[in-house]
């Protein structure tokens, strides 16, 4: 039997609410888990598994989860949002009060988009690692 691709992996991560350990492990020890967990972000149907992928990223320490991070602050779902801000947090190791205070992450996304895309495009080459 062949081995399931790494977005596979993601696609399968979330069962009726609940998180499979065995498929996360599986796929967290994959070299392409980020560009995997970057495209479950963006396009996986369930909101729990979004959320998920999101979590994931912010403990992955690349950056190249922020983009997709960054275009998950669109997200249908406000949790989905929320853990996207969370996650940009970790990555960027900066307090995110300030994208926070108007609470745009709840009722605002394009807002949100554009002020964090903005301070991205501004101190994106201020990130050394």
């Amino acid at each position: 039997m062949a081995r399931p691709t790494a977005v596979a992996l993601v696609g399968r991560l979330v069962v009726d609410k609940v998180v499979q350990k065995p498929v996360l492990d599986e796929l967290m020890a994959r070299r392409n888990a980020v560009d995997a967990l970057c495209v479950g972000l963006l396009t996986h149907p369930d909101d729990g598994a979004r959320e998920l992928c999101a979590e994931l990223l912010g403990d992955m320490h690349s950056t190249k989860a922020v983009p997709p991070l960054i275009e998950a602050l669109r997200d249908r779902s406000v949790h989905v949002r929320w853990d996207a801000l969370r996650a940009l947090s970790k990555l960027l190791y900066c307090e995110i009060g300030w994208w926070l205070r108007i609470e745009g992450y709840k009722s605002q996304p394009g807002m949100m988009h554009r002020r964090v895309s903005a301070w991205w495009k501004r101190n994106r080459s201020r990130v050394w690692w």
